[in-house]
């Protein structure tokens, strides 16, 4: 009997042991929407291989663009403006301690890296009126407590001229993170977390200005998505699981709705309508929103 319970309960670890390796199961990554809205581009994670797909809005037509091979995958998938090339970052299979910043043709092909394995590169994106790339890069990959995963820190912005080449650090900040960067208005805006600053700021003239610091909302919008709302000057941010907006102009926040479906992990708008689309922690669909946050419908992702 003795015997037969131990048996057991080593059968039970190991199975416990493999449902919970982390990084074994699927997960969507980051997204993009097309300016024609017709296309979605988006990475997704299967097996510890990240590669990148494009699909029909609706969800059908789902094709493998650039397959994660040669122990290196593939993430954080953009569209340029001019809806002729596509940016995505190179990491290796092993670990996050360098990756490449690389552009390609919409179909994957024509890959040329223009930042390579320079640090560890988060996020990117491309700017609207000129032929650059900003993204964020951390100088750092590793934990802060014995009980911690390794993650990237020591974060600046920098910029890449894609026409000469130049590679320009815009910040000299050495963040703790910086995430959801972004354009608003012509200004590079992003989420930000160090010893100086915390909350969503953007970038003037090397200058880091606060965009979002109002009161009590101050510390709840750190490291949460945010989308712009042109139309109406506010920006929608997410704080677990509600949503607050705040009017651009007044710096005022208020609560926006509690939401019944999970955590926002990202959001993106449409470019031509006011539906919004966006993702979920630890959920492989995507969502569309109508304009009032309210009603929504799903995009299944089957791979």
């Amino acid at each position: 009997m003795k015997i037969k319970t131990i048996l057991l309960f080593i059968l039970l670890i190991n199975l416990y042991g493999c449902v919970n390796q982390p990084g074994i199961e699927d997960s969507l990554g980051t997204f993009d929407i097309s300016k024609d809205d017709k296309k979605i581009l988006f990475s997704y994670k299967k097996v510890n291989k990240s590669s990148i797909y494009s699909m029909n809005i609706d969800g059908t037509n789902i094709r493998s663009i650039i397959e994660a091979k040669n122990g290196k995958n593939f993430v954080n998938p953009r569209y340029s403006n001019d809806k002729k090339k596509i940016l995505f970052i190179e990491s290796s299979m092993q670990g996050q301690k360098n990756s490449s910043l690389c552009i390609a043709s919409p179909d994957g092909n024509n890959i040329i890296k223009v930042v390579n394995e320079l640090g560890v590169i988060t996020e990117a994106f491309f700017r609207s009126n000129v032929d650059e790339i900003i993204f964020c890069k951390a100088n750092e990959y590793k934990k802060y407590s014995p009980i911690g995963r390794k993650m990237p820190h020591d974060f600046d912005i920098y910029s890449i001229n894609l026409t000469t080449g130049r590679l320009v650090r815009l910040t000299n900040i050495s963040a703790y993170s910086i995430n959801h960067i972004t354009e608003i208005d012509g200004k590079i805006t992003f989420n930000l977390k160090s010893n100086a600053y915390n909350g969503i700021f953007t970038l003037s003239e090397h200058n880091i200005v606060p965009f979002i610091s109002n009161g009590k909302f101050k510390d709840k919008i750190v490291s949460s998505a945010f989308l712009f709302l042109p139309e109406k000057k506010e920006i929608i941010y997410v704080d677990s699981y509600d949503l607050f907006k705040m009017n651009t102009k007044t710096k005022k926040s208020t609560f926006l709705i509690k939401s019944d479906f999970g955590i926002v992990s990202l959001m993106r708008r449409f470019n031509n309508s006011k539906k919004i689309l966006c993702s979920m922690q630890n959920d492989t669909n995507l969502y569309i929103l109508d304009n009032n946050l309210f009603s929504k419908s799903v995009i299944s992702i089957n791979l």
